[in-house]
């Protein structure tokens, strides 16, 4: 099959925006083709995410908490979507579970406060289950870190013939950046809360 693009990115959840942002800015600065449905993109049409499914070669899939907060009928159909491509086309899929476990993106409280029934909570769980008990599972605590393998992982498949550094190319460069701005932004967000923190102590 003759895919499209080379890569679909979901995020439907503005808790992994910046991930998400992240790794298309790198994958983009390598010229792959890449479809994003991210929770700030420009909204488009349900019905072009679906074909965007199907003709993407890798399907990183970014899974969080609250994914079944917003639009849930349109994300319930993508992940049966995403489950059926891999199936029948060959593609590759990529689950990133963002500060969570697939239990508790469909645990029974999540169904009760979004008032779900029963036959659309079976779909979540299927779905779910499906897709995390696929090979290449990761689970995403450090942004930075994890965006770094989940590129070079993307590369191997897209690109597997080309050398993902090349004369410490402008793309490692920045990919090393980006971590660097990362961690300094967390070791700020550290000392922030330690001193606005009265009588808290830090080990």
């Amino acid at each position: 099959m003759v895919f499209r693009d080379d890569v679909y990115i979901f995020c439907r959840d503005s808790s992994g925006t910046r991930f998400s942002s992240l790794l298309l800015a790198a994958l983009l600065s390598r010229q792959i083709k890449v479809f994003e449905d991210i929770s700030n993109s420009p909204r488009q049409s349900e019905h072009v995410d679906v074909q965007a499914i199907e003709e993407s070669k890798v399907l990183v899939i970014v899974f969080s908490a609250t994914l079944i907060k917003r639009r849930r009928y349109w994300n319930l159909k993508k992940l049966e979507t995403i489950i059926k491509g891999e199936r029948t086309a060959g593609q590759v899929i990529i689950p990133v579970f963002l500060d969570t476990e697939p239990c508790h993106v469909v645990a029974d409280e999540v169904f009760a406060r979004f008032k779900i029934g029963k036959e659309e909570a079976v779909r979540w769980v299927d779905a779910v289950t499906k897709i995390a008990a696929l090979p290449g599972r990761m689970y995403a605590r450090d942004e930075s870190v994890f965006v770094g393998k989940i590129f070079l992982k993307v590369m191997k498949i897209v690109k597997p013939n080309k050398p993902i550094v090349k004369n410490r190319s402008r793309c490692s460069i920045a990919m090393t950046f980006l971590v660097i701005i990362n961690l300094l932004v967390e070791i700020a967000s550290v000392v922030a809360d330690q001193c606005s923190s009265v009588g808290k102590l830090y080990y």
